[in-house]
């Protein structure tokens, strides 16, 4: 997928193919369908008897040959996929057997998750293939292979595991694969990572103002890597999402601030991008289909499948069925029936592809596989079986978290009740259709329902508009008041005085500061609605309070925080009932009211009329209007009502936006002061911070050293100690040996020179050679330096089975022969010690079998678990044999038990509860870095996934628990 033009990327691949026949791999450069049928046949031979599951087990590849093939096989498969589709397949099959025949290496996990994405997408053997994306993950985790997670993560993440797992479940791994490629340097899997995680939020319904901020930054954050292709494709699929958030002047085509298609698809044609074409007329295709231009969706949707090699096993080729069958239906209809037949046969291949998908994954699929079936009934006038299928789309899509899918299936539903007559049910099944796309953000789809359906949608719609259109309202109460009161004229032009009220509305409308809002809203009650007293009340906190206060007694408006439950300036009773019912409440006569008789305010201030009003905006209670006139009975008639009503719906909208701004000016008059303070926090905490970590990098660095020449010194000095005496013994003996050899020489030259007949003085000499000394001495003299030699090797392999180079690596190991090594360099701690002359060990093994462990790290652990036995064996004042023992168990869990005890002086609980955290240590300050129990657990239980136990007691001893997974 390197970002050249897709001709480089064939250059490229051609090119990797000789240098990997000069290795001995050879691969047909322009394969065909029976090439590849024969490198999956050949694969499966390869497998032979082996099962999936055994091949995270191979041994590591160590030929140099399959090593260089391997790197060159995982870095064309990526070029091959975008720039020779066609050989990608052959590459990835090369990759599996290479690693199922010479052993498995880190870019054997990239090869097993390619192999499962052919399996998934081509092969359609999506079990097999979801089995071998396990294998991948498992064979990354194990081998620790940061290098290639990346990679790995995103092959199985985009095109395996959404065959088998919900797509949300699988959006987190590609976000990992994301961070993971920017921490090594993968850029190009880090970019394709935000990539298909960016599609996969929009095809599965995520909401769509929170996902337009997620694929912006992802898109500043690729563009500094020089990705030009995916910051392409994030481009698209970001186009589509502004779209759909209504932030274009035409929602169904595909152009705007990020993407332009006109001038798109040409230079996608230009590269041979074959990607890009399919996402790009994928997006097409949707769009023109959800704002129902059903034709040019068929068009785009026959267009991109000529792409649709290029986006083989993603979800995005799932959709492209979905809504090809769905467009397809649609435009049934409107084509002749020469058509029909042709437009069904196709949709029927879909529906056996989305099947098979719904069977392995229902969570993703099912709902889609029922819906296009309730379309095709639908079409063919079948609405009985239709309704059924709807239902069950809506409710599997809303089960699931399709919040789009469930929208669509409700909307397709509401058009089949329309087209059979059935208009109330329609209305219900648009108007849930119509807040699932206003709960997924898609306004365009939203303002596209208003204007297709406003007889389906008028009930919603007047809930969210004011009560009524300024000049429709008064209209209509001209017309009521001329026909049923008698009201003059002149009171009732000055009552509804049009030009009047709409300059108050505006004036309400264009005040945003809060205190002059309320002055006006108030002034403008009392003279408009008859009233001499007008209070409202609002919200603050858990408690309501008067906000503001008029009487046309007083000169002037009262802005201040007054109790309102006191019982001294308004009714408490009728405030609590308008609070909790939100219902306007006119009394013509408040004394004679029966409700209200017991009312304190009530009873001391004998008001006439009254009016309480709730302010609603969009449903939410924001604040109460209360009214009285002391001087008329019934004061608040019906015209002047109206015009309350007229001015309450301005006033909830502007007191909103005043409290609003009111917030906003007071955060802004301290959010500088509080950015100060907290950058000057920052500041010093992050120098701080800096220092600190210097220093603990330091101090880590230092006791991590001084960890491991701890643990060198004990093994050079137990060493040292053990080939001494051999090499000691050896030494001593040369001497003798030496002198013996020479009169073996001597006597040789003699007989050499004396041979037939000896002179006599020669004779003598050979007289003075005792030869029977020679003869016995000498080979008891050669054998025990023989022995001596022996110890020496037998050491030198002991220390080269502690130490195993291979560390790295898991191997199948003897756990007895790490330990029987651990035990020979401590030899010189178990037999000469300050205390004790010898410690005595005592082996009681079990029939083990291999286990596959980090042997070096648990032979880590043995030698601290055992100088720790020591260490307690020293310090014990008991009068008994130092004893330590070690035994084996292998479990019916399939898990080995190694217990190492001793009786020493134990460890109280104290000591026990802490006998694992790092740096904690009963040793004298200096002797000890208290990091060995720490890195023995990290061993066992982080490294194998083992268990690490201890059961101790004061003056009885300590016996260590070590358990670990065959």
């Amino acid at each position: 997928m390197a970002d050249i033009a897709q001709s480089q990327m064939q250059d490229a691949v051609y090119t990797a193919l000789d240098v990997l026949q000069q290795l001995g791999i050879e691969l047909p450069k322009e394969p065909t369908q029976t090439d590849i049928s024969l490198g999956l046949d050949k694969t499966k031979l390869t497998l032979g008897n082996k099962t999936i599951a055994q091949l995270i087990d191979l041994p590591n590849m160590s030929n140099p040959n399959a090593l260089a093939a391997m790197q060159i096989l995982s870095s064309t498969i990526s070029a091959a996929y975008i720039g020779a589709p066609q050989l990608m397949p052959l590459l990835v099959l090369e990759s599996v057997n290479l690693s199922v025949r010479y052993g498995n290496t880190t870019l054997s996990a990239v090869a097993y998750a390619w192999y499962g994405m052919i399996l998934c997408g081509v092969v359609i053997d999506i079990e097999t293939g979801y089995q071998f994306g396990q294998l991948a993950v498992q064979l990354l985790e194990r081998l620790n292979a940061n290098d290639s997670k990346a990679q790995t993560l995103f092959t199985n993440s985009t095109f395996i595991s959404h065959w088998r797992e919900p797509v949300r479940n699988i959006m987190p791994s590609q976000l990992e694969a994301y961070q993971t490629g920017l921490e090594t340097g993968d850029v190009e899997y880090a970019s394709w990572a935000a990539v298909m995680h960016s599609y996969n939020q929009y095809w599965v319904g995520e909401h769509l103002s929170d996902m337009e901020g997620k694929i912006r930054s992802l898109m500043v954050a690729i563009a500094r890597f020089n990705q030009k292709n995916a910051s392409v494709y994030l481009q698209i699929v970001h186009q589509a999402t502004l779209n759909l958030l209504d932030h274009t002047k035409d929602p169904s085509t595909l152009s705007g601030e990020s993407y332009q298609v006109v001038e798109a698809i040409p230079l996608h044609h230009a590269t041979n991008d074959r990607t890009g074409l399919f996402f790009s007329y994928l997006c097409q295709q949707y769009l023109h289909y959800l704002f129902e231009e059903y034709a040019e969706a068929v068009e785009k949707a026959n267009t991109a499948k000529l792409y649709f090699d290029s986006c083989i096993s993603t979800l995005p080729t799932v959709i492209h069925c979905f809504y090809d069958s769905l467009a397809r239906l649609a435009v049934y209809p409107k084509v002749s029936s020469s058509e029909h037949q042709e437009l069904l046969k196709q949709v029927k291949e879909n529906q056996k592809k989305l099947k098979q998908w719904a069977f392995h994954s229902p969570s993703n699929h099912q709902h889609k596989f029922l819906l296009v079936e309730a379309e095709r009934y639908r079409i063919l006038k079948k609405y009985l079986p239709a309704i059924n299928l709807y239902d069950h789309a809506i409710a599997l899509a809303k089960e699931n978290q399709y919040l789009n899918e469930e929208a669509l299936a409700n909307e397709l539903a509401a058009k089949l009740y329309l087209d059979w007559g059935k208009e109330k049910i329609a209305q219900v099944y648009m108007i849930e259709a119509y807040y699932c796309y206003t709960r997924w953000g898609a306004k365009a789809k939203v303002v596209d329902l208003e204007t297709r359906y406003p007889q389906l949608l008028a009930t919603i719609l007047q809930k969210q508009q004011p009560s009524f259109k300024l000049t429709e309202t008064m209209i209509s109460i001209s017309s009521h008041t001329i026909q049923s009161s008698t009201v003059s004229s002149a009171s009732l032009c000055e009552a509804l005085d049009l030009a009047t009220i709409l300059k108050v509305s505006q004036s309400l409308s264009s005040e945003i500061e809060l205190d002059k809002l309320l002055s006006t809203l108030l002034e403008v009650i009392l003279e408009s609605a008859g009233a001499d007293k007008c209070a409202l009340l609002m919200p603050k906190g858990s408690r309501w309070v008067i906000e503001a206060l008029s009487q046309l007694e007083q000169p002037s408006i009262i802005l201040r925080r007054l109790p309102f439950d006191d019982g001294q300036t308004v009714p408490v009773t009728l405030i609590n009932r308008v609070k909790n019912t939100l219902t306007l409440t006119v009394i013509e006569n408040a004394v004679v009211e029966p409700t209200l008789a017991a009312d304190p305010y009530i009873i001391r201030h004998s008001p006439k009329s009254i009016l309480c009003a709730p302010i609603l905006n969009q449903g939410k209670l924001i604040g109460i209007l209360y009214l009285e006139n002391n001087l008329t009975v019934g004061a608040f008639t019906s015209d002047r009502l109206q015009v309350l009503k007229l001015l309450t719906t301005q006033a909830a909208i502007s007191l909103e936006n005043a409290q609003l701004y009111r917030q906003l000016e007071e955060y802004s008059h301290t959010l500088e002061q509080k950015v100060e303070e907290r950058t000057q926090e920052i500041t010093h905490s992050y120098t701080q911070l800096e220092s600190t970590l210097e220093k603990l990098y330091s101090t880590q660095a230092k006791l991590i050293q001084a960890e491991k020449m701890s643990g060198l010194g004990q093994l050079v000095a137990g060493i040292a100690h053990e080939i001494n005496n051999p090499i000691n013994f050896i030494y001593g003996n040369l001497q003798p040996a030496s002198q013996y050899v020479a009169s073996l020489i001597e006597l040789n030259n003699l007989y050499q020179q004396l041979y037939p007949q000896p002179l006599p003085e020669i004779a003598e000499k050979i007289t003075d050679i005792d030869l029977e000394f020679i003869s016995d001495d000498l080979q008891k003299l050669l054998l025990s330096m023989r022995v001596g030699a022996d110890r020496i090797r037998q050491i030198v392999l002991s220390l080269r089975n502690f130490s195993r180079l291979d560390e790295s690596e898991i191997k199948s190991v003897d756990i007895h022969s790490g330990i029987d090594s651990t035990l020979l360099i401590l030899q010189h701690r178990l037999k000469n010690n300050s205390k004790y002359s010898e410690i005595t060990v005592i082996r009681e093994y079990a029939n083990l079998p291999l286990v596959n462990c980090y042997a070096s790290a648990l032979n880590q652990v043995f030698i601290h678990l055992i100088n720790n036995a020591i260490d307690a064996l020293q310090e014990s004042k008991v009068n008994r044999t130092p004893t330590i023992r070690i035994r084996t168990e292998f479990s019916e869990s399939q898990k080995v038990l190694i217990r190492i005890a001793d009786n020493g002086v134990g460890m109280s609980e104290s000591v026990q509860n802490k006998m694992f955290n790092p740096f904690f240590t009963t040793k004298p300050i200096g002797s000890a870095t208290g990091l060995g129990l720490s890195t023995s657990y990290s061993i066992v239980v982080e490294k194998h996934g083992g268990e690490l136990n201890c059961i101790s007691k004061l003056g009885e001893g300590t016996e260590f628990f070590i358990e670990i997974p065959v």
